[in-house]
């Protein structure tokens, strides 16, 4: 151990004695790293007034600093120019590049000066507060001036990605196929308009973000994490940048230390965020978060009191409307209500926003057990709109029919399976089961009726005189939204089975009067075929892997309830012989075989299912499990 004759830099901080070894005594004892500074060579003749001048230096320097900030907010420049105190650059990073891509963090800077960190309020300074600090990002107005710089992270040393506004505009396409027929809140019009301003509000710019993250997430569904982790790196920023930007809009304008809260703007536009982000979340297995941030969107829907719009009247008490003139007269009020007149688009585009919230808390009550808190629309069904197109229309009215079916009644027998002390409303009996069930089939049939109606209606339109008009238009509802409605509807046909398996009520052999839901062999006999026909009439996986983790774990519930039945002495378990119980095992192995081609189905479904194979080949062993029940590596 070597022995210097002088006191380490910690010590001498500290003005404790040192021993002079290496490490010393002090900071061996405290675990701090202990560093020696060289030598300092000969000390220099004083200089007379040296430290008033520093001060004096310093002092100059803090006064050019202000007068360059305080020209920036009273100059010109746009609105980027105007509001630096509260959109600092960086705020939100959206580059002029080609396409998004990836940066090596070796190549980002520009030579000369290096700028000083963005501030701590905006998005890339939050996210990358704990990294090494990067230049600001290359903002661009609407009027043509610019910030140009290099990229920000926002992944805490991942990769750096460009985004531009060709960029967020080319994802617009995908979000109205795929998204917005599912979740028809959003117009491409207004997204188009966010886009514009997203670098002067934060509520613009966690709505962009937020978009963009849902729509790649839901549009790339042959690659996600196991092949391409680009793809899940990349929407994993832009769920980052739309959670920091969602966050800062709650605080209002202003600078850190001088900004005062107001009052929460509650609009359209912050719900929606809210969803886009509980999507994304719930593809990356945020559950906790998930649930946390739908649980606002919730909060905020309430807030608009949408129960109290009406068919004949559109004049109610109606929460901060920040989607509409902010000119418009206003009662002020204790209970944040406000009077507002909203026209019939609007109304409805607010009922079909609480209708999702509903939707999405439903199934995350089923599939998590985490409580429901909002009831079913006193109204009913949204009131028919037709700015919004009528096949988006039909499948979204069908979705919100479907799911309530888990009424009050439903989730208080579902969650009673799981903790037997929680109050049930009604006693479980067969005729409960029979009426679910039944209410399954006259949906279906509703369905198959009206979607037949709506394609002879486009076919009769463009044979008359809108045959241009009606050409632009859907004939009927999309394949995505079939499939959507389709296993939705066979999910909850398993749900409603599960239920009366648990209570005792299914039988081998029902009587013929008695629905076959009662039978213990319906999920292999009429389930599994169902599922296999339709996927094998559909025309792309895409229309069941763009819906997301939703629907794959809708499908594996399904496929894991037919194991089980399959896994029942072979008489015993489809009521059949011969040909027929084979039949439904090879149904069954090309379902398990279809979902294995989704990345998204996890490592631990993918050996749960293989357990559930490894079972049914020693029943089965005329059929050929092929590779199927192979362990996972």
């Amino acid at each position: 151990m070597s022995r210097i004759n002088k006191a380490c830099d910690g010590c001498r901080v500290r003005k404790v004695k040192c021993n002079g070894e290496l490490p010393c005594s002090q900071c061996a004892h405290l675990d701090l790293p202990c560093h020696f500074s060289p030598p300092s060579g000969k000390r220099k003749p004083g200089v007379r007034n040296r430290l008033v001048d520093q001060l004096r230096e310093k002092s100059g320097h803090h006064n050019q600093l202000h007068h360059q900030n305080q020209s920036n907010h009273d100059g010109g420049g746009g609105n980027i120019a105007a509001q630096q105190h509260q959109f600092p650059q960086g705020s939100y990073p959206y580059h002029h590049a080609p396409q998004p891509h990836c940066a090596s963090s070796s190549t980002a800077g520009l030579s000369g000066a290096a700028a000083p960190p963005p501030a701590v309020t905006s998005v890339a300074g939050i996210i990358n507060a704990a990294e090494p600090a990067t230049t600001p990002a290359h903002i661009t107005s609407p009027s043509g001036t610019s910030n140009s710089s290099t990229p920000t992270t926002a992944g805490g040393g991942g990769p750096e990605y460009y985004y531009t506004a060709d960029f967020f505009l080319s994802l617009i396409p995908d979000y109205e196929s795929i998204v917005y027929p599912v979740s028809p809140i959003i117009t491409a019009d207004e997204l188009r308009a966010a886009i514009a301003s997203m670098h002067a509000t934060h509520q613009d710019a966690a709505l962009v973000y937020g978009f963009a993250a849902v729509t790649i997430n839901l549009s790339q569904t042959s690659s996600w994490t196991l092949v391409n982790g680009d793809v899940a790196a990349q929407a994993h920023d832009l769920m980052q940048r739309s959670l920091v930007a969602h966050r800062l809009a709650d605080l209002g304008p202003g600078p850190g230390p001088a900004r005062r809260l107001g009052e929460l703007s509650i609009n359209v536009k912050r719900v929606m965020t809210c969803i886009f982000l509980e999507i994304t979340m719930m593809a990356f297995r945020l559950f906790q978060r998930s649930f946390v941030i739908l649980r606002e969107a919730i909060s905020l829907v309430q807030s608009f009191k949408v129960h109290r719009y009406t068919a004949e009247d559109h004049h109610s008490n109606d929460a901060t409307n920040d989607d509409h003139d902010p000119s418009a007269p206003r009662r002020a009020s204790s209970s944040c209500t406000t009077t507002t007149t909203l026209d019939r688009a609007e109304v409805a585009r607010r009922q079909r926003l609480y209708w999702e919230c509903f939707i999405h808390e439903r199934f995350v009550n089923i599939m998590s057990g985490c409580p429901s808190v909002l009831p079913p629309l006193s109204s009913g069904l949204p009131l028919h709109d037709t700015t919004i197109p009528p096949h988006v229309d039909l499948g979204f009215r069908h979705l919100i029919s479907l799911f309530s079916v888990m009424d009050d009644s439903f989730l208080s027998h579902w969650n009673a399976q799981q903790d037997p002390r929680r109050p049930v409303t009604e006693a479980m009996t067969a005729q409960w089961i029979e009426s679910k069930q039944a209410e399954l089939d006259r949906h279906e049939a509703e369905t198959t009726a009206e979607d037949e109606r709506l394609r002879v209606a486009a076919a009769a339109a463009s044979t008359g005189h809108n045959a241009d008009m009606a050409s632009t238009r859907v004939a009927g509802l999309t394949e995505l939204q079939h499939a959507d409605i389709f296993i939705t509807r066979l999910w909850l046909r398993t749900l409603v089975w599960q239920l009366a398996l648990s209570n005792g009520l299914l039988r081998s052999a029902p009587p013929q009067t008695a629905h076959q839901g009662l039978s213990l062999h319906f999920p292999a006999r009429r389930l599994s075929a169902q599922l296999r026909g339709l996927v094998s009439r559909l025309g792309s996986v895409a229309s069941i892997g763009t819906h997301g983790s939703g629907i794959l774990q809708k499908l594996f519930e399904i496929t894991t309830t037919v194991a089980d039945v399959l896994a029942l002495p072979p008489g015993q378990a489809t009521g059949e012989e011969g040909d027929d119980v084979r039949a439904r095992v090879e149904d069954f192995l090309f379902l398990v075989s279809f979902l294995f081609r989704f990345e998204r189905i996890s490592r631990e479904e993918r050996d749960y299912m293989r357990e559930k194979l490894e079972v049914l080949q020693q029943i089965y062993t005329a059929v050929d499990f092929g590779s199927l029940a192979v362990s996972s590596v």
